[in-house]
């Protein structure tokens, strides 16, 4: 697990960062300056490449973080945006960032998808010597002797962990993996364009103990961009270079790469998205997605070109488009458990204009629907299905009502999670039959778990019986099963207080007993502790109690010593407890 535990140590100091941030009153906001907003609701699912939901990942839009609930799902309800774009930005260990951008709608919703790229190690080179790291196609960065520094501009002489990802603009998988989604972008006289992909390369650096590195300044590198066989003959002899700036959901022109025989090579400053691309104007594509007896169909995926976008709750789907560039939009079968629907032409048009392509017929899902309430108070949320291969979720409307499009047949799980922290889940049958509906009627969803005590006691290193006690609200209080690396995450967190506390407890299984393989981490106001078996002079004990299934508690106790990261200074923790959903 000691992988594990770097990584969750590097996005543990982003999340708070992160919340850091959204307390701050500069005029600039983590997705850009702020102007005229309006008011919106947020609602969507985190995936990963295989179209597997992600839970445990940070969402952050207009300086509100989250965290996905063990569907995938996250929710930002009536949040102030800014009117011309709002940005959705997904951070996870051992992914790359995964973000979303569009038009808000003003007092109305919008439902997403966000995909995250896996992120493992593709090779390690010496900072001093430098070097070349490549995948299989050929995309590559060249690292410089001596070009790589610390994120704070410090100088750094030890290993470079590269972490590199290709996105190829032929691939079925590339309109959901694009970072922004609709591939907008700024050129450097400001003026706003639509891009045409030729190919994304993705790179992240890290030291060995999980810092993130950069180019240093004054400093430059060489990428290499592969060209798909398919795009060589129109590919230009030169193109823009772009890359993605999650601050605004925008690509950023930045200087250009030449074409070199099935390559493009350019060299860049700073490490993060890169992007070879034709500029165009911006047009938009719009459209409805029904079924076979002609009845709005949401949360489908459809393909636009190198761009795509989910149906909203009445089956309409919008995105923008490059200008000037033909393209064909259809419901894909592979992305929708088996749905698919006509493929139709869209000639090139003219910047500005928008394109109705009218109705996308698709074979009759099963559905199963229902409404949600606590006795006569409706609530508002999300309900998720899933089965084994497939997923669909939708936030129902304002009188609690959801209907969901799934796989024929299925023994699959309903989901429900409403806005002030309710849960439940039901096992369902799914219609055997295209076309049928299993009407679950009122689902009364009361319960909220109880939670407990979240609290522990520091003693030394400038801590003098000192405890620290937690909110019981679920944003800051939560356990985690990541499934993946079999381990459990027990997080608690106060950041609008004296002292801002960060903790993490991980330790391997999900059972109740004697824990093995742990790892503490604590953030102190500026100062960061742990605990590891790799760490001589640190300890750490955790006695689970109770081992609940999603939703329920999980409870403990443990205690430790912990180690100062940037420091020789150690400190007691005792009488840690936790009580967390």
């Amino acid at each position: 697990m000691k992988k594990t535990y770097i990584l969750f140590l590097v996005v543990t100091v982003f999340i708070f960062s992160a919340f850091y941030n959204g307390c701050s009153s500069d005029s600039t906001g983590p997705e850009g300056p702020v102007g005229e907003t309006v008011t919106t609701t947020i609602s969507g699912t985190v995936f990963d490449e295989s179209n597997t939901p992600l839970a445990g990942v940070e969402v952050k839009s207009a300086g509100q973080t989250i965290m996905t609930n063990s569907n995938g799902g996250f929710i930002f309800s009536n949040i102030q945006v800014p009117k011309s774009r709002y940005v959705v930005n997904a951070t996870k260990s051992g992914f790359f960032r995964g973000s979303y951008a569009d038009a808000p709608k003003a007092n109305g919703s919008s439902n997403i998808e966000i995909y995250m790229v896996a992120a493992g190690v593709t090779e390690t080179v010496s900072a001093a010597s430098g070097g070349t790291v490549e995948i299989q196609n050929g995309t590559g960065v060249e690292l410089s002797s001596n070009s790589v520094s610390k994120s704070d501009g410090s100088a750094y002489s030890g290993n470079v962990n590269v972490s590199l990802a290709y996105l190829d603009p032929t691939s079925e998988n590339f309109s959901n993996l694009i970072p922004g989604g609709d591939l907008s972008a700024q050129r450097t006289d400001n003026s706003e364009v639509n891009l045409y992909s030729y190919g994304i390369i993705k790179v992240d650096m890290k030291s060995d103990a999980g810092e993130n590195l950069q180019i240093k300044s004054g400093s430059t590198s060489k990428i290499t961009v592969d060209i798909p066989q398919s795009m060589e003959g129109t590919a230009p002899a030169t193109i823009p270079l772009w890359f993605y700036d999650d601050a605004t959901g925008l690509w950023k022109e930045e200087g250009t790469a030449t074409k070199q025989g099935d390559k493009y090579v350019g060299t860049v400053s700073h490490f993060s998205d890169w992007n070879c691309d034709v500029p165009e104007g911006t047009a938009s594509v719009k459209g409805l997605v029904v079924d076979c007896n002609n009845l709005p169909v949401p949360g489908i995926s459809v393909k636009i070109g190198q761009a795509s976008t989910s149906t909203q709750s009445d089956g309409t789907f919008e995105r923008r488009v490059p200008a000037n560039t033909a393209f064909e939009v259809q419901v894909l079968g592979g992305r929708n458990f088996g749905l698919s629907s006509q493929s139709v032409s869209v000639s090139a048009m003219s910047a500005g204009t928008v394109k109705d392509v009218g109705t996308l017929n698709i074979p009759c899902p099963a559905y199963v629907k229902g409404i949600i309430k606590c006795g006569t108070d409706v609530k508002y949320g999300q309900v998720v299905i899933s089965w084994a291969g497939g997923y669909n979720a939708v936030f129902t409307g304002a009188d609690g009502k959801f209907s969901l499009a799934t796989d024929i047949g299925k023994s699959a799980q309903i989901s429900i999670y409403t806005l002030d922290n309710k849960y439940k889940t039901l096992d369902v049958t799914t219609p055997g039959t295209r076309g049928e509906t299993l009407d679950l009627g009122v689902i009364e969803v009361c319960e909220q778990t109880q939670v407990g005590e979240n609290k522990f006691t520091l003693n030394g290193g400038g801590f003098n019986n000192k405890t620290y006690s937690f909110s019981s609200d679920t944003n800051s209080v939560f356990g985690y099963y990541d499934p993946q690396d079999s381990v459990t995450f027990i997080f608690m967190q106060q950041v609008f207080a004296q002292d801002t506390v960060l903790f993490w407890l991980v330790f391997n299984g999900e059972n109740a007993g004697n824990t093995s393989d742990l790892f503490f981490y604590l953030y102190h106001n500026s100062t960061v502790y742990y605990a590891s078996p790799e760490s001589p002079g640190s300890a750490a004990n955790v006695l689970v109690t109770k081992y609940g299934g999603i939703g329920g508690l999980i409870e403990g106790s443990f205690n430790g010593v912990l180690l100062d990261l940037f420091g020789s200074t150690s400190i007691n923790l005792t009488d840690g407890k936790f009580s967390v959903v």
